[in-house]
């Protein structure tokens, strides 16, 4: 074991003293290397916030079905009562004219005179249908909308909606997210391995008579390499602690509160910094790649023949 922690140390001491000698050098990687991490970081942070707008939205999906101006309170009754009997179904809520209008007096707050004098027969009567939890999804949604236009108790419906158009725009742009925060993970994977490949490179020219001496006395192949691991380990790790610390210094400017929230066509979102498990899946892999890369430089760059006996 003392052997194992001693063999530890001096990797660690010449990991730190090989970045020592190229503090420029080290600086620059580091900080491109914190550059490309941060776009990613923010890329899913972003992404984050868009899931949990959808997951807000869906605790609160409802089906809403318009009634046609001739339909009577007894067509409405009808139709509340087989709705209310289909499995998927949670609850069922009559809203009439009048209360269409007083709720939308009360959704134009301060401006709620414009429609002053403006009589119930300008809004429709409407049946809202919440679904029970765990089938508040899309596709449960307009199966039940196919379902409810085949009754025969919709003769009196004149249209009926649960925000499919949103859905349609929020899913697009979820998409299109998760397919850019893909390409800019390669690309981010793509730079820390040139950055860190050059780097270590340049770590081996330095030590390259070290490296000579040290294969002349027998050391094996891990040996030699181990400190070029670490340092491209430290490398990947110091590139996302500065990646992820100069992007919450952003969000803080940004979003000096912890209660700050964003309001949108679906309702209110609270916003959020990324979770401490995605910033260290990002800063793991980081890592990772930055000691495959140094691997492939030291393999390309250091022919270390197996030590005979």
């Amino acid at each position: 074991m003392s052997a194992v922690l001693h063999r530890l140390r001096f990797f660690v001491r010449q990991a730190l003293g090989s970045m020592r000698q190229s503090p420029l050098v080290q600086l620059v990687a580091v900080s491109t290397i914190a550059l490309a991490v941060a776009v990613l970081a923010a890329c899913l942070m972003v992404l984050e916030n868009v899931d949990r707008l959808a997951e807000t939205w869906g605790a609160e999906v409802r089906l809403v079905v318009f009634l046609a101006p001739e339909a009577s309170d007894a067509d409405a009754e009808r139709l509340r009562a087989q709705v209310v009997s289909l499995p998927e179904v949670e609850r069922v809520t009559l809203r009439s004219r009048e209360q269409a209008l007083a709720d939308f007096r009360a959704a134009l707050g301060a401006d709620a005179a414009l429609v002053e004098g403006v009589g119930p027969d300008l809004l429709p009567a409407s049946v809202e249908v919440g679904l029970r939890p765990g089938r508040r999804d899309e596709a449960t949604l307009a199966a039940l909308a196919d379902r409810l236009r085949a009754l025969p108790e919709t003769a009196v419906v004149e249209d009926i909606a649960w925000g499919q158009d949103i859905l349609e725009r929020l899913r697009a742009f979820r998409d299109g997210l998760q397919l850019a925060g893909v390409v800019i993970a390669v690309l981010v994977a793509l730079a820390v391995v040139f950055i860190v490949t050059n780097t270590v490179r340049l770590a081996l020219f330095a030590r390259r008579d070290e490296i000579e001496v040290m294969h002349l006395v027998g050391a094996s192949r891990l040996f030699v390499r181990a400190p070029f691991y670490l340092e491209g380990a430290l490398q990947g790790l110091l590139g996302a602690a500065l990646a992820h610390a100069g992007l919450y210094a952003a969000w803080r400017l940004a979003v000096p509160t912890d209660d700050a929230s964003v309001h949108f066509e679906l309702g209110r979102l609270p916003l959020h910094f990324l979770r401490a498990d995605a910033i260290a899946a990002l800063a793991l892999g980081t890592m990772a790649v930055s000691v495959i890369a140094s691997h492939v430089a030291v393999g390309r760059s250091l022919r270390i023949p197996t030590p005979r006996g």
